[in-house]
């Protein structure tokens, strides 16, 4: 049974009650970001929540039962709640630990670590993604209990497990490097180019712009046909003719693709033989 501080209980039980919830973000560099839904800061320890605008918690959610997960999103507006661009992208967030509680912003606890508390904390979460809206961003933050969810160790594939040039598939990818130019462009996301390879040579390809508006930009690539590259996503900024890029050869993880396009079948890490389920469940077919 959970018991709490005399005061703190009988001040939950008050229909008129004067609480507010906090978020404690610990990045993986060992500092904290304090959040809370007051307008006003208040300090706990020696950490101090700040009543940001542009930080807006969705709500928690959790299900029942030994598979139960509990997760909830944190939105917020890039810079003026405290998390920039720059540091959502350098990843120093991916797997923060989130302390969510309930305080009494009149009565507040000197430290969380009191016995018996003076807050009701939900499960200590980590964050396990994050996406950038057009407003600003959405950190997800799931239970620890997720975590068992995760695959440990090597899985069977009928594709290659491995990223192209990587220390298990070996490939030298100098080989298969190209620089182009832009002979013609459709829109941010649709452009020609100089060369004579064929088709579906960067289908799932990766390219950086050398020079342009866009110069320095990493860019993955859907596919490739008449000299025309689809990226994924459009540009940043508007592709002109003449703008250079440098293109490597995409793969798409199949066993013919390792033997044809890239001769390195010997690397190859996947099963592509290893029968399926697909053939457990096949009725002799009717002739």
């Amino acid at each position: 049974m959970l018991i709490l501080d005399p005061a703190f209980k009988a001040t939950l039980a008050l229909a008129n009650s004067t609480f507010c919830w906090c978020w404690l973000i610990t990045r993986l560099d060992g500092q904290m970001l304090g959040f809370t839904s007051l307008d006003v800061p208040i300090t706990i320890g020696n950490v101090t929540y700040y009543g940001v605008t542009g930080f807006d918690p969705g709500a928690a959610q959790q299900s029942q039962g030994v598979d139960k997960l509990d997760s909830q999103n944190l939105n917020g507006i890039l810079d003026r709640s405290g998390i920039s661009k720059s540091e959502l992208d350098s990843g120093i967030f991916n797997g923060a630990t989130v302390r969510r509680f309930l305080v009494d912003y009149t009565n507040l606890p000197s430290s969380l670590e009191l016995n018996p508390p003076k807050h009701r904390e939900l499960p200590t979460g980590f964050i396990g993604g994050f996406k950038q809206t057009n407003l600003g961003y959405e950190l997800q933050v799931k239970d620890l209990f997720s975590l068992l969810n995760n695959n440990i160790g090597s899985t069977t594939s009928k594709t290659c497990r491995a990223n192209l040039g990587d220390d298990d598939c070996r490939v030298n990818l100098a080989a298969f490097n190209h620089n182009l130019t832009v002979t013609a462009v459709v829109d941010r996301r649709v452009f020609s180019v100089s060369g004579t390879l064929s088709d579906q040579y960067f289908d799932m390809g990766r390219l950086l712009f050398t020079s342009g508006q866009n110069q320095g930009l990493h860019q993955d690539v859907s596919f490739y046909a008449g000299n025309q590259i689809f990226l994924s996503v459009p540009a940043k900024q508007t592709i002109a003719v003449g703008d250079t890029l440098n293109a490597v050869a995409g793969c798409v993880g199949t066993k013919l693709a390792c033997i044809t396009k890239f001769r390195n079948f010997a690397n190859f890490v996947g099963e592509p033989d290893v029968p399926t389920t697909d053939l457990a469940i096949n009725t002799p077919s009717r002739k």
